[in-house]
């Protein structure tokens, strides 16, 4: 009789953790929640940063406009799991985002200054990743 109630017990553990679901996980890829939408804006920033490295071979080419950055920024930034406290850092990543534009399109553009953007940015993804 224990051995039946101890197998239902868990049946119902089971069940009820598979229904609810256990939430996103931290590794997640999924620009739908939270976490994925900010490994996909790290991920794109680590991108740019090893295109814009000293020594890469970057010759002006690369064309932030193109990238996935902003789209990753846009999901972290209206994601609806994000906490209030991390909302204004995701709209300094969308101000940064657009300086790099600016930055980019400017006649005295250079990887220098371009690299000078990113670090902004990963200041902030650092400040979010404590809270986050």
């Amino acid at each position: 009789m224990i051995n039946r109630v101890h197998l239902l017990s868990v049946s119902l553990l089971c069940a009820v953790v598979f229904l609810v679901g256990c939430g996103p996980s931290r590794s997640s890829t999924d620009v739908n929640d939270r976490y994925g939408a900010f490994n996909h804006v790290e991920d794109e920033l680590r991108s740019l940063k090893m295109t814009l490295e000293p020594t890469s071979s970057f010759n002006g080419s690369y064309n932030p406009i193109e990238d996935q950055l902003g789209s990753s920024i846009h999901y972290l930034h209206v994601n609806e799991d994000l906490p209030e406290e991390l909302k204004p850092m995701s709209q300094q990543l969308k101000d940064l985002e657009l300086k790099l534009h600016d930055v980019y399109n400017s006649p005295e553009a250079s990887k220098e200054s371009l690299m000078a953007v990113v670090v902004e940015m990963e200041a902030i993804i650092e400040k979010m990743k404590e809270t986050l």
